[in-house]
């Protein structure tokens, strides 16, 4: 270990504290974007301990890129209760032996299956718009990203009934997740009030109803070409071992959380620029005749839509859902110019960091060009990592990449979506960052 660098507890003038997270739960992305200034490692209170935020990308990823030095933070350990050992939380061994039996479930051959169903229920949930109807699109592209989800999750008819349960709970457990992922206590989350209540009852009920799945699936030993079947099918290389029933509903939930609110709410940021910005929809419309012409989408153009990929890289930029992410050290680890012990909490938010100018010229100008021919096009992996790097990125990039290209190329050429006239959008920090009265009205193209 180099001479210079010097243990925190030794110096901790060199580590300023900043604010209490009582800051962070009134104006959290306010309070975020202005710990950069303070440098590239800032000291927040989270209740009684001390957590270590990271303003500076490329020590974020040092940090995820280190392996087996950190786990899941106190995010985590607030969601477990949730989402249970999943991917999201599990940590270790554990989780290196779930990546693993999950991955067949993301090969190129499961996306390319998974996108056929897609388009399909893209088509199917836009045929009850009405011409001149005003839709909330936040709400619009939850419940289309939760369609998706189910389908590609729960292909099987004989899964229809607890799909539409899981459909029907999801939502009200994912509203109660982040008052409890901000709390430093947790003697809140114990008292009977009307929201835990409701919270409790939804969580029950969603595992009851992926639990009838499962039991059915098992029953049925079939491979119905969804996750579910190829979850239940999984068997680890070394031991010939399948997932127990819990861990399969683990990674479902798991699965679910993250694949309704990141996709629906990235979707719906995305539908507020191309609904504020004709010159962007043109020269997406037009990348999608120059490709399709009048025929139907084929996974085979995916790779092709180099401008809608653009679009979803600036969308995840500018309005990364994943507005806080947290670690701890399980080892003695430097990180800049500090040596912190095991136990150490850090945090980071993808947002703030992608809002800030050093990387991204006009960081507040969405810019999907910037993606094709400008500086960030060039940008390493290091700089821009939407969906993480290391042992713990996100299993799901090629299947979320694949949904929202399947929606852009579905919608776009057949309806136009504009802002209601005087409409003021804002930002309503929920588990991700939700666009706040996103009210815009359909039109059929001609």
């Amino acid at each position: 270990m180099p001479d210079q660098a010097k243990p925190v507890s030794e110096a901790p003038g060199k580590v300023p504290l900043i604010g209490h997270v009582l800051a962070l739960r009134r104006n959290p992305l306010d309070f975020l974007y202005s710990l950069r200034k303070y440098g590239d490692i800032v000291r927040i209170a989270l209740g009684p301990w001390p957590v270590y935020v990271l303003t500076d990308p490329t020590l974020v990823h040092q940090m995820l890129v280190a392996g087996d030095s950190f786990e899941k933070g106190r995010v985590a350990d607030k969601v477990r209760g949730f989402l249970g050992n999943g991917l999201i939380t599990s940590n270790g061994l554990p989780h290196r032996q779930q990546r693993r039996l999950m991955q067949p479930a993301f090969r190129r051959q499961r996306i390319t299956d998974y996108a056929k169903l897609m388009a399909g229920v893209v088509d199917d949930y836009c045929a009850s718009w009405q011409p001149g109807e005003v839709r909330d699109m936040t709400e619009t592209m939850q419940e289309l990203a939760l369609r998706l989800l189910s389908k590609t999750l729960f292909s099987a008819a004989l899964a229809a009934s607890a799909a539409a349960e899981v459909q029907r709970c999801l939502p009200v457990v994912l509203k109660g997740m982040l008052s409890r992922t901000l709390s430093p206590s947790d003697w809140w989350e114990r008292i009977p009030t009307p929201e835990n209540r409701r919270l409790a009852d939804a969580d029950r009920r969603m595992r009851k109803a992926i639990q009838e799945m499962i039991t059915t699936y098992r029953a049925d030993q079939g491979d119905h070409g969804d996750l579910l079947s190829i979850l239940l099918l999984a068997r680890d290389q070394d031991t010939g071992q399948g997932m127990t029933d819990q861990q399969v509903s683990d990674e479902l939930v798991t699965l679910a959380v993250a694949g309704m609110e990141t996709t629906g709410t990235t979707l719906a940021w995305l539908f507020h620029e191309l609904g504020r910005r004709s010159d962007i929809e043109e020269c997406l419309l037009t990348e999608l005749r120059e490709i399709l012409g009048a025929r139907e989408l084929t996974t085979e153009d995916l790779p092709r839509l180099k401008y809608g990929s653009a679009l979803i890289n600036e969308t995840l930029r500018l309005y990364h859902p994943t507005w806080i992410l947290m670690r701890r050290s399980t080892d003695t680890v430097r990180i800049g110019d500090y040596v912190f012990p095991p136990g150490v909490e850090f945090l980071f938010s993808l947002t703030a960091m992608y809002r800030a100018e050093e990387h991204f010229p006009e960081p507040r100008r969405f810019a999907p060009e910037r993606w094709i021919s400008g500086t960030a096009a060039d940008l390493p992996r290091s700089i821009f990592m939407p969906f993480g790097i290391g042992s713990r990125s996100c299993i799901g990039e090629s299947f979320a990449m694949t949904e929202m290209l399947i929606v852009l190329a579905s919608i776009v050429p057949k309806w136009r979506i504009r802002h209601i006239p005087h409409t003021r959008v804002g930002e309503k920090v929920a588990v991700t960052i939700r666009p706040k009265n996103l009210l815009m009205t359909v039109e059929q193209r001609s």
